[in-house]
């Protein structure tokens, strides 16, 4: 490994057994450094290391304040900070909110260990990483 700079992650997940895999995968990766891992929206968005960390990896579905609510309040704080959402409802889950919602990316924890770490590098550079037969505009207006 060079002495290139590890990307700052939070892991905002409710499961702690998933969580753990997460953090274990990111470590397989060597470039990537988990600051914390926290168990509910409310928990992220009051997070005292937001203002260092590079990237969330964020799920939709969590207690007390959604993902995608966590994510609107985080990218209005902290623009620069690139966040990925991860579910298993993808079925619930739509383009157009996770944009609005300041989300660069999309994984489905179903996929996890064969999509994270493409969506990773993708968001990393920058550019959206969203499957194709993402479901875009939501039921409601």
């Amino acid at each position: 490994m060079t002495t290139q700079e590890k990307y700052k992650i939070i892991i905002a997940e409710d499961s702690p057994e998933f969580a753990q895999g997460l953090k274990y995968l990111l470590s397989i990766y060597g470039q990537y450094e988990v600051l914390d891992i926290v168990s509910d929206g409310a928990k992220i968005v009051k997070h005292d290391l937001l203002n260092v960390t590079d990237l969330i990896l964020m799920d939709v579905n969590m207690p007390l304040l959604s993902g995608i609510e966590a994510g609107k309040q985080i990218d209005f704080l902290f623009p620069r900070i690139r966040q990925i959402a991860i579910t298993f409802n993808k079925d619930q889950v739509f383009l157009e909110e996770l944009i609005a919602a300041g989300f660069r990316g999309f994984v489905d924890k179903q996929a996890i260990y064969e999509e994270l770490e493409g969506v990773l590098n993708t968001v990393m550079n920058n550019q959206y990483a969203f499957p194709k037969n993402m479901r875009i505009m939501s039921g409601y207006r």
